[in-house]
């Protein structure tokens, strides 16, 4: 006897709310299908669906001399990463800031380590977003001297982000006479000295 949803078990495995490592992205998800994302003040609600793509799928093989084999029967469905195990099929892809469509959610998948990941654009600039998720409660970590945290969640020390490429915002830093170094500001955060132009500067 077949079983009557037999994808339910996945719907149930990603309930519930997962977020991003810096809390910007959170997304929602419930085993009745429904799913909310809250990204950059953006908003979707809409539905979404699952495939489990299991064991890496190879591409259609080759036939006798040379011509493509046609895929099977149903939809086939090739892993987005090494890592997948489930896609999430979306009904909608925007979200919106009111009417204003600011962000479209590429590719949605979930991985061996129990981790969601959306790969975005941004509909103003045309950057890439690729977000890592994880389950629940986030604890930020603080930043080391010299780290920068991404809005994707990425902590990285260099001029640009090794997740999605983007270049740190803070592009200029001073070091205060009491030995703080951080971003230019009015006012030195750890003393409350007012930044001089003459304050030398330190090396992002």
């Amino acid at each position: 006897m077949q079983q009557p949803n037999p994808e339910y078990k996945y719907y149930k495995q990603l309930a519930g709310t997962w977020k991003s490592s810096d809390g910007a992205c959170v997304v929602t998800l419930t085993d009745t299908v429904g799913i909310t994302v809250s990204y950059g003040g953006a908003v979707l609600e809409g539905y979404y669906g699952v495939t489990p793509t299991g064991i890496s799928m190879s591409p259609p093989s080759q036939g006798m001399m040379g011509f493509a084999v046609m895929p099977g029967f149903g939809d086939m469905t090739y892993q987005h990463d090494p890592s997948e195990d489930i896609q999430l099929k979306l009904g909608d892809r925007c979200l919106k800031d009111g009417v204003l469509t600011r962000f479209n959610i590429d590719f949605a998948w979930h991985d061996y380590n129990d981790r969601l990941h959306f790969d975005m654009s941004d509909v103003t600039t045309g950057q890439k977003l690729s977000l890592i998720l994880n389950r629940g409660e986030v604890s930020v970590t603080p930043l080391k001297e010299g780290e920068y945290r991404c809005e994707c969640g990425q902590v990285f020390s260099s001029r640009f982000c090794p997740n999605c490429g983007a270049e740190r915002k803070e592009n200029k830093t001073f070091t205060c006479e009491c030995g703080y170094t951080g971003p230019v500001s009015n006012f030195c955060p750890n003393c409350g000295k007012p930044y001089a132009a003459n304050t030398p500067e330190a090396t992002v």
